[in-house]
């Protein structure tokens, strides 16, 4: 094997520096993953050469300190090096001793790189020092960095990975609150942030990702582990950090996947290239017994995985003793969908505490533990999935004015599945009610989705409303043309309004009782992405102030 300083090399145009130490001492210590940890004086030794004491993947000035070691992933080409000095500038890190590590991948040469940009940020930043290492070698790098600075026993702790085009978050923290009503201190990680054992909330991730970057990642679960005692945490696993290596060395007591559908083929371009990319999680698996699950009534997916690898299913929920249409179910667990979704909860704290064994003593003993009778309306909605809101609104009723009920669901449902799903759900928790129904479709994303979605709602809506939907640099009226060639009624109908918030007000202002408005798409999101700027934007503040006017 060829010694990694064959390709890392420590550049200073102030002086050399030899990397043959760094080089010994990183083959010496094994490569990345959880145990290979640096023994103690290694550690000490590699952390003063490179007189590093914190490492990160974003150039945050808040953030960015003395000995900080700043990953930047190259691409090629002149705009990376400008878009890094722009960066750099903004944060005003002139006077910081700040470490950059680039990449450059395998068909690039380090005279290529200084003389495409790296000698224009010494020049700037002259305090700056740059080491230039191998694509390959770019995560490993990070990877023992972190497990020297940020220690997680991992022996004690429990890592549960969860994957899908839909249902990801709300399996998530749902398995998370089941979690902790059977005693444990469970957090949940994923596209709303983080949720941990206290709090029924979600704080922001910095990257605002689904999974984020690597380096922001592990040090999150260092922070909920090590610093706030958790020992288990449900985290989304997202096609694109799977590609992207943002789960690099980690290992998952077990892995769920909860459904699969048209998505993000604009980025895997085809499905099966998707499909391949998701069942890939199962190689994070911690080795021993098989540990993977799907729904029990996901037939497609169950055929499709069990071509090429074994899977385990999660358990109707009447095998657990109950009836999902309990009066006691909150509301949002009453579709179809979402009982899907917390069967396969379930399904993952049963194993968790049991294996597979699913005789009825342990049954018994998972039930009395869990009280699920007693705690199930204590189990909440993640935000903007399948978040009920009910208004009392006057309106001119035989002539006078009266308080009516309004219902409205915001739902972060972007995909044909994601959009067909919720609609269904809609008709089962509210029968004999009729459906408005509000959406748009991202620009810069999966141009085919978008008359497939106008199909789905022509089936299920009684009215609709075409609008915006972070429409980024694409022109909204032609993503909502696009939508529209996919309806083909001409008895539905169709309202276009581009600005979304007008058209959630008149959506909301035209609606009665016998009506739900569901407004979907957005979710929780807070902002509008239009032209490349973020334009604050909330679906439930938009139809809150809404409802405000029509008091």
């Amino acid at each position: 094997m060829r010694k990694f300083k064959d390709y890392l090399r420590w550049i200073s145009l102030q002086s050399e520096v030899s990397v043959d130490l760094l080089s010994d001492i990183f083959l010496h210590s094994g490569r990345g993953g959880h145990g290979n940890i640096f023994e103690s004086k290694e550690e000490i030794e590699i952390l003063k050469f490179l007189n590093v004491t914190d490492i990160e993947w974003s150039l945050n000035s808040s953030k960015i300190r003395s000995k900080t070691m700043f990953f930047y992933h190259l691409r090629q080409g002149d705009a990376p090096f400008k878009t890094l000095l722009r960066r750099l500038e903004q944060c005003s890190l002139e006077n910081c001793n700040l470490d950059i590590v680039l990449t450059i991948n395998d068909n690039d040469s380090e005279d290529t790189i200084i003389d495409n940009g790296a000698r224009t940020l010494k020049q700037n930043f002259p305090r700056l020092k740059l080491m230039i290492v191998r694509e390959e070698f770019f995560l490993e790098l990070q990877s023992c960095l972190l497990q020297s600075l940020y220690r997680i026993n991992w022996n004690q702790k429990r890592l549960v990975g969860i994957t899908g085009t839909n249902g990801k978050t709300t399996t998530t923290f749902l398995a998370k609150q089941i979690a902790n009503l059977l005693g444990n201190r469970a957090a949940a990680l994923g596209t709303l942030g983080v949720s941990s054992a206290e709090n029924e909330g979600f704080c922001e991730l910095e990257s605002g990702l689904t999974t984020p970057p690597f380096i922001e990642l592990y040090k999150t679960l260092y922070r909920l582990y090590e610093i706030e005692n958790h020992d288990l945490c449900f985290m989304e696993v997202s096609s694109h950090a799977i590609s992207q290596e943002r789960i690099y060395g980690m290992k998952f007591d077990l892995v769920a996947w909860t459904s699969f559908g048209r998505d993000h083929l604009d980025f895997h371009l085809t499905m099966q290239a998707y499909f391949d990319c998701k069942l890939s999680l199962v190689s994070y698996l911690k080795k021993g017994e098989h540990k993977f699950f799907i729904p029990w009534n996901e037939n497609q997916l169950q055929e499709k995985i069990s071509k090429t690898s074994l899977v385990s299913l999660s358990h109707p929920l009447e095998d657990y003793g109950m009836s999902w249409m309990d009066e006691k179910f909150p509301e949002f667990l009453k579709s179809e969908f979402n009982k899907k979704n917390f069967e396969l909860a379930l399904q993952i704290n049963y194993f968790l505490n049991f294996g597979e064994d699913f005789r009825d003593r342990f049954l018994n003993k998972f039930k009395q533990q869990l009280q699920l009778e007693q705690n199930i309306h204590k189990l909440k909605a993640a935000e903007g999935r399948f978040a009920i809101y009910k208004f009392r609104d006057k309106q001119d009723k035989q002539g006078e004015r009266e308080k009516i009920e309004k219902i409205v669901v915001i739902d972060y449902a972007h995909t044909p599945d994601a959009l067909e799903k919720i609609c269904l759900g809609i008709r089962e928790v509210f029968p004999g009610k009729d459906l408005v129904l509000l959406f748009g479709c991202g620009g810069e994303r999966d141009h085919g989705k978008r008359p497939l979605m106008g199909e789905i709602a022509q089936r299920y809506a009684n009215k609709i409303y075409l609008t915006s939907d972070n429409p980024r640099s694409e022109d909204p009226d032609f993503i909502i043309s696009q939508i529209r060639s996919g309806i083909s009624k001409t008895s539905i109908p169709i309202e276009v309004i581009v600005d979304r918030k007008m058209a959630v007000r008149s959506a909301y202002s035209g609606m009665d009782e016998n009506q739900v408005l569901l407004l979907a798409g957005k979710g929780p999101e807070p902002y509008l992405l239009i032209k490349g700027v973020k334009y604050e934007y909330s679906d439930l503040q938009a139809v809150t102030d809404a409802a405000s006017m029509d008091v």
